[in-house]
């Protein structure tokens, strides 16, 4: 069985504890007021990206290094790994950071003509002590276009990429292929506009976006879905259009940052300043989510019932936000950069729930069985 369907059935046992106990987690998040610092943009960066590894400590990139927080929770962070640098030109500027649904696995976009570095977490060393990531050794280097990725399963990783003046495609790289010749073949094509954020449902249904208007129809933070089914043709023929295929859920923000939290709440990042729709993160909710992808129902992205919004530090203050979903803890992110070079500071704001459920705590005692993210 695999992950997926593992999860889903967890998942389902879990809402069914969830509605016996408490409210939904769409309706309880609530702003507690604590801030992570992430590490400072380090040299020749001009962003941290982060995501979460699977016993819920922070995994972030910046500069060369590879940090990870000391203990879930804590804030601290210790450098584990540093990139080789024949291949960095001695830096990342990391375009994302994702961990596979197994959590054996981490892939990092370096930057803009960079590779997409993959390695395991068993090569990450320890505090005074971290590991180079050398090629061919301990990580595997990809030259190939990326904005945003996460992984399908433990081997095969889905990529946004796009050139300016040109649309923007999904690709599925096969982690395992040759690094001078990879397999990464187009699932999703003609995105017209800016590749965005990417994610996967427990169904396997890809959900992505438009990140800049473009050549449309689309326009900037349109997100849509393509089931399995129909995104697999890529793998054998040809790939299906943004723009005609797949089914429209909304038009909020940028669609930077995707991904789902425990009850299959999806979560947007981002922010269009030229629409002015900024200053907050969203998230959509399950059964809004699930009514539009049946066709019953349109998300009203102004109504609270369908799309909540989360200003942790005040709309004037940040324009656009990176979201990610910590299993462990039930804890939802949104993270800001007060600048974007190096020394500037990174920092993600924590939202919870009131009281976490038994829910949580089963899927915490699960970590091998974990919905797939963004970020």
């Amino acid at each position: 069985m695999t992950a997926r369907f593992v999860l889903a059935a967890a998942l389902g046992v879990a809402s069914g504890i969830c509605a016996s106990t408490q409210a939904s987690d769409y309706d309880s998040y609530f702003d507690t007021g604590e801030r992570i610092a992430l590490p400072d943009i380090g040299a020749g960066s001009y962003a941290t990206a982060g995501d979460v590894l699977s016993d819920g400590r922070l995994i972030a990139v910046t500069g060369n290094s590879v940090y990870v927080e000391s203990a879930v929770g804590s804030g601290l962070f210790d450098i584990l790994a540093t990139f080789d640098p024949s291949q960095t030109a001695g830096s990342t500027d990391p375009a994302f950071v994702t961990v596979s649904p197994f959590g054996s696995r981490i892939a990092v976009g370096t930057g803009y003509g960079k590779p997409v570095a993959v390695f395991g977490v068993d090569a990450l060393g320890t505090p005074g002590a971290p590991t180079m990531l050398t090629a061919g050794t301990t990580a595997d280097y990809f030259a190939i276009d990326h904005f945003d990725a996460t992984w399908f399963d433990e081997q095969n990783l889905a990529i946004t990429s796009g050139q300016y003046g040109s649309d923007s495609v999904v690709t599925l790289l096969d982690t395992t292929s040759n690094p001078t010749s990879p397999a990464n073949p187009t699932i999703v094509a003609g995105i017209g506009g800016s590749p965005a954020g990417i994610t996967f449902d427990a169904d396997g249904m890809l959900f992505t976006g438009n990140g800049f208007t473009g050549s449309g129809p689309s326009e900037t933070g349109y997100v849509k879905a393509f089931p399995e089914s129909l995104w697999q043709q890529g793998l054998t023929g040809t790939a299906p259009g943004f723009e005609d295929e797949g089914t429209y859920i909304a038009d909020l923000l940028s669609a930077a940052s995707l991904g789902f939290d425990i009850e299959g709440n999806l979560f947007v990042g981002g922010g269009d300043m030229f629409a002015s729709d900024y200053g907050y993160f969203a998230l959509i909710n399950s059964d809004a989510l699930s009514d539009a992808l049946a066709g019953i129902d349109l998300i009203d992205i102004d109504d609270p019932a369908d799309v909540r919004r989360f200003d942790p530090e005040g709309s004037a203050v940040v324009g656009s936000y990176a979201v990610r979903f910590n299993e462990i803890t039930g804890e939802l992110y949104g993270g800001w950069a007060d600048g974007y070079a190096p020394g500037a500071h990174v920092t993600w704001a924590v939202y919870a729930i009131p009281a976490p459920g038994s829910a949580v705590m089963m899927i915490a005692s699960l970590p091998f069985v974990r919905r797939r993210r963004h970020a």
